[in-house]
This record gives structure tokens, C-alpha cells and sequence, in this order.
């Protein structure tokens, strides 16, 4: 009776000079070895069986995964990099018990964080998060409870009441290689773009405007652009906080001037006044668009002066010869409606009469039509 270990050599010699050598190739744990002596001492034949037990190997293979910058414990020798490692041991039945190990090594996960800016308008903040990771954490300094509900969200809403900073935290489950950013958000702070303009109106006597950025919130930065009526003059653009008009002579019935604002966390807006410019003691635009409020549309009547009217009434008339308004206030408009009911787009007839401080004793009329547009 013998053992040896699964791919040894089993090696006997009898006493007459014969010798087995034997590699057991069976599945099985046990095996017989029988060899024939061919004469005894006494002439006889003589036979050997040998009941050889055979011990497994015993073989292990293991996959794992570490960090970079990181290190594996394998049999108390340190790994960094990824491979295929192999470690022999000896079992308790005293044969080879062969370790295989593949490593694998993960880079860190890539984070990008970013605002969308909605906040300007809605009064949230919009945060995105890119990664390669596949799990998330998000985290606030000072708390955000509008956080709450959205900690693992790869984008989320909130809605900060002062300066916070969101921490975003990525892994990669189940080894723990994780990355982490921050991305600040202010109280957001809504923003109205607006114009002042001095002095009024524009008008050929006077040698210069200028207009003001009179916007509300934290402006870091405008653009002004002039659109005169003059098609062989282009649009000017400046960004300073103020500009200067200077008035041409000529060239111009109206200005329009577009404000741009940005404020400190990238919220935009935009206004657009039309400003006439009186080449006498009047000015009456020949079109408007009531209700519909926005850049670049007039949606009151209104008669511009040079504040040396002293006397002033209009009188606006239907095709069908109603009068649908009446005033004699210089300051108020007309806007589109007859006894609180919205008037028909169309074409409506003006007389306005009106008394000057150049001419106190004579009574001026101005006559045309203006087009309500629907």
C-alpha cells in the first residue's frame, strides 16, 4: 500500500531487481499496480500488487479587481498592476494546492459636473452629473432639503435659500473606486433687464441721450444694441454700462435700443425700447399691436411730444366713424379696446389737437390713420 499525489511518479524496486514506475492517469482516488516476478527463489512465479492511493492537487482560480493607486494581498505578496498571478501551497494531505489569480485594476470613475442654469426663470437650479460610475451620491453644505428624494439622481433639481455647495460622490460597485466634485449655486437671484433714458424724447434739438442700465439684480455684464431706422446705417453695439446718443438730424424717425444683461450665475435677459425722435412738436406711430407684449413690439398707442405741449386732445375714430377713444392727457395710450372690448384689427382714423408754449394762441391739428394689428 502506497499514496502519492495526482501527476506523480509512483517508483518501486523489488528485492529480485525489477522496478515499477508508474504516472496513475485514472479519475479515480485509488488505483492497482500489479507486476509479475517471472521465477521465485524456488522457481516459482512470483507476483507483486501495490495498492497505490492517489491524493487530488487541489486548484483554485480567483477574480479580482482593485483601484489604481491601490493593492492587492496575495499570499502576503503586494500587487499593483493587473495579471495573472499563481501561488503553489501545500494542502494537508501534503500535496500542491495551486492558487491562479487574474487581477484586474479600474481607473478611477470620470466625474463632470454641470448647472444648467434654469434657475433664471424657474427659481431651481438644475444640476448634471456625466459619469462612468454606477452609483452616485449627492451630498449639500449648508443641508438642502429640496435635495431630499434625489440623493442618487444623476440630475437634480433644487431650489438653494443661500450660497450652497453640492458634493457629488461616484463608485463603481462593488470595489469601492470612487471620485468626487463639487459644483456651487447662489441664491438664485432673478434678474429684469431695464433702461433709463435721459432726457426725453430724442428729439433733433437736443445734441445727445443717454441711456442708462438701470437693470435690477447682480449684472456682470450688458450689451447695448442700436437699431436705428436707416437702413444705410448698421446696428451699434456697446457694452459699457451706459451709452450716448448723439441725435442725428435727419436720418432717423425712431431709435430702438436692446439691453442684454448676465448676472453672476449666467442668468440672462433682454429688453427693447422704442424711442421716437420728434422732428416736430409730435410724433404718432402708424402701427401697433395691442396684447402682445415683448422685444420689438409696440403694443400701445401712444403719441410722443417734446413736453411743450400745453394743450393736447385726440380723438380716434372707426371706419364706421365710432369713436372708440378720447383723450386730452398727452400721457395716456390708447390700447386697443372700446368699452373693455378688444377692437378689430384694422385701420383707425386720428384727429389731434393740440397748443404749443412756442405758440400759445394757435391751436395745431394732425391727421392720419394707424393700423391695429391682431
Amino acid at each position: 500500500h502506497d499514496t502519492i499525489c495526482r501527476n506523480a511518479t509512483f517508483s518501486y524496486s523489488g528485492n529480485n531487481g525489477n522496478s515499477i514506475s508508474y504516472t496513475p492517469r485514472r479519475n479515480g482516488f485509488n488505483d492497482t499496480v500489479i507486476t509479475t516476478v517471472n521465477k521465485s527463489v524456488r522457481g516459482c512465479d512470483s507476483t507483486i500488487v501495490v495498492y497505490l492511493h492517489i491524493n487530488d492537487t487541489f486548484r483554485t482560480i480567483l477574480y479580482d479587481t482593485i483601484c489604481v493607486n491601490s493593492y492587492y494581498n496575495f499570499e502576503n505578496e503586494i500587487l499593483t498592476q493587473a495579471g495573472h498571478y499563481v501561488h503553489t501551497l501545500t494542502s494537508y494531505t501534503g500535496c500542491d494546492s495551486i492558487i491562479y489569480l487574474n487581477l484586474e485594476v479600474l481607473d478611477y470613475p470620470t466625474l463632470t459636473l454641470s448647472d444648467s442654469g434654469q434657475y433664471c426663470t424657474e427659481g431651481m437650479a438644475t444640476l448634471m452629473a456625466q459619469t462612468n460610475g454606477n452609483h452616485i451620491t449627492w451630498t449639500s453644505y449648508p443641508t438642502d432639503s429640496s435635495l431630499n428624494g434625489q440623493e442618487h439622481n444623476l440630475t437634480i433639481h433644487v431650489t438653494p435659500t443661500h450660497y450652497t455647495e453640492y458634493i457629488a460622490t461616484v463608485d463603481i460597485q462593488p470595489y469601492n473606486c470612487f471620485s468626487s466634485d463639487m459644483i456651487s449655486v447662489d441664491k438664485p437671484t432673478r434678474i429684469e433687464a431695464r433702461i433709463a433714458a435721459n432726457p426725453l424724447p430724442i428729439t433733433t434739438d437736443n445734441l445727445q441721450t443717454k441711456f442708462r442700465d438701470a437693470s435690477s439684480g447682480k449684472i456682470v455684464t450688458r450689451k447695448w444694441i442700436l437699431h436705428e431706422d436707416n437702413p444705410i446705417v448698421d446696428n451699434r453695439i456697446y457694452n459699457n454700462d451706459s451709452i450716448i446718443y448723439y441725435t442725428p438730424t435727419m436720418e432717423s424717425d425712431s431709435l430702438e435700443v436692446t439691453l442684454i444683461v448676465e448676472s453672476n450665475n449666467g442668468c440672462h435677459d433682454t429688453v427693447t425700447n422704442i424711442y421716437p425722435i420728434l422732428k416736430g412738436d409730435l410724433w404718432v406711430p402708424n402701427a401697433f399691436t395691442p396684447g402682445k407684449k415683448g422685444a420689438d413690439i409696440n403694443h400701445l398707442f401712444k403719441v410722443g411730444n417734446n413736453n411743450i405741449i400745453t394743450e393736447y386732445e385726440i380723438s380716434i375714430y372707426s371706419r364706421t366713424g365710432l369713436l372708440v377713444f378720447h383723450s386730452t392727457d398727452p400721457t395716456i395710450s390708447w390700447d386697443g379696446t372700446y368699452n373693455y372690448h378688444d377692437c378689430v384689427g384694422g385701420s383707425y382714423v386720428y384727429t389731434i389737437r393740440y397748443k404749443t408754449k412756442k405758440q400759445p394762441n394757435q391751436t395745431f391739428e394732425k391727421k392720419g390713420s394707424v393700423l391695429l394689428i391682431r
